[in-house]
């Protein structure tokens, strides 16, 4: 399993100034959405839900946000 082409990036979130960047942890990520839904686990990959935002972790880090 790899990831290829996956760009950096980085979401404003609205109030703060925050936002979600290519490496951030999990619980650096909860800080700033809050609560998010955990859909899927495959191995090392973990899939999350916030708001309108699919956030794929890899390693415990984003890999991915759509």
């Amino acid at each position: 399993w790899s990831v290829t082409g996956v760009q950096t990036c980085a979401l404003p979130i609205s109030g703060g100034g925050n936002s979600v960047s290519l490496g951030m942890s999990v619980d650096q990520v909860r800080g700033i959405l809050g609560n998010m839904r955990l859909v899927a686990t495959v191995g090392n990959k973990q899939i999350f839900q916030a708001g309108g935002l699919k956030i794929t972790f890899l390693n415990g880090q984003v890999a991915n946000v759509e």
